[in-house]
């Protein structure tokens, strides 16, 4: 035997690996959103464009039940619609990072539709 380690993936195989399967998630979530039924759910998947490899933590971990609730509320989901996002979270997988990525899409649009009634309450 001429090796005194068994052969194991190098860290920058570990990112590139990581990296693929953070973007194979986004681009079955954002093909998804073109197809799905529910038109809320295509919705926030949808919201995913543009989502890059962050590498960080978040990139690294399953997204969590908080996060996507959070995500339903802010989306204003039915108890039905929050079952059905959380099956297609989970089948997609989401990462934590594609769900903080989801929440500031909601977070921006909430914000835009906000300003939105204000002035259009201002005028009448």
């Amino acid at each position: 035997m001429d090796r005194a380690r068994i052969n194991y993936p190098h860290p920058e195989q570990v990112y590139r690996f990581l990296e693929k399967m953070f973007d194979d998630a986004t681009e079955w979530a954002l093909n998804l959103s073109r197809t799905y039924e529910e038109e809320k759910i295509a919705d926030l998947l949808g919201m995913l464009e543009g989502a890059t490899y962050p590498d960080d933590t978040q990139s690294t971990e399953g997204a969590s039940f908080k996060s996507l609730a959070h995500v339903a509320h802010l989306y204003d989901l039915t108890n039905e619609q929050r079952s059905e996002w959380y099956d297609v979270a989970e089948s997609v997988p989401l990462s934590q990072a594609h769900v903080s990525y989801i929440i500031r899409n909601v977070q921006e649009r909430n914000s835009m539709f906000s300003e939105v009634d204000r002035m259009v309450s201002n005028k009448e």
